[in-house]
């Protein structure tokens, strides 16, 4: 194995473990006004989400 690849697998198993801002967002919504609010919140997210992805396609 070359010397990238030892830097860029460990590099993704990383960032893919951190937690995003829509993550982070949706854990505040609930520490706040708890988990309703939040899920609402959070279904938003995703159709904002899925939006984006069909303007994209």
């Amino acid at each position: 194995m070359s010397v990238a690849w030892a830097l860029f697998v460990p590099a993704c198993f990383a960032l893919n473990l951190a937690p995003g801002p829509n993550n982070l967002l949706s854990l505040n919504n609930a520490a706040r006004h708890g988990f309703a609010p939040a899920s609402l919140a959070g279904g938003g997210r995703l159709l904002a989400f899925a939006g984006m992805l069909a303007l994209a396609a």
